[in-house]
C-alpha cells in the first residue's frame, strides 16, 4: 500500500472582494467582458517574480477580463485586466499609442466614479 505521508491539506483561497473594474479609462467609457480563468502556460516558463501578484506575492494565478474603449479613432483601445485569485488585486495592461505594453497596478482611486486616470492614480509597473 502506498504511503500518503506526502499529501498535505492546502487551505482554500480566501474570499476576495468582488468589485467591478474601472468604468472609465482616461475619461473614456470602458466596456469590460466577463472574467475568465487564466489558461496561459506563462507560469511554466517565467520565473515566479514575473507572474507573482504585486500586492500579496501570491502564486495562485489570476483571472482575466478584456476591456474595449471605442471613441472617434478607427482603432479601439484594448485593455487587459488581471485579478489575483489570492487577494483580488487588479492590474490593467494596455497597448499604448507609442506601440508599447504598459501595465498599471490599480489602487482604490481607480474605482471612483471618474474611473482611472494616468496622472496621479495607480502605479505604472
Amino acid at each position: 500500500m502506498r504511503s500518503r505521508a506526502h499529501l498535505r491539506v492546502v487551505p482554500d483561497l480566501p474570499e476576495v472582494q468582488v468589485r467591478g473594474l474601472p468604468s472609465k479609462w482616461d475619461g473614456k467609457a470602458v466596456t469590460w467582458g466577463e472574467w475568465s480563468s487564466d489558461v496561459s502556460t506563462f507560469t511554466l516558463h517565467a520565473p515566479p517574480e514575473e507572474w507573482a501578484c504585486h500586492q500579496c506575492g501570491g502564486l495562485h494565478g489570476h483571472d482575466t477580463a478584456r476591456g474595449v474603449i471605442k471613441d472617434a479613432s478607427l482603432t479601439p483601445r484594448k485593455l487587459y485586466a488581471m485579478r489575483c485569485k489570492a487577494c483580488g488585486h487588479d492590474t490593467v495592461t494596455e497597448w499604448d499609442h507609442s506601440n508599447e505594453w504598459r501595465t498599471w497596478d490599480l489602487d482604490e482611486s481607480d474605482y471612483a466614479p471618474d474611473g482611472s486616470w494616468e496622472t496621479g492614480q495607480g502605479v505604472l509597473l
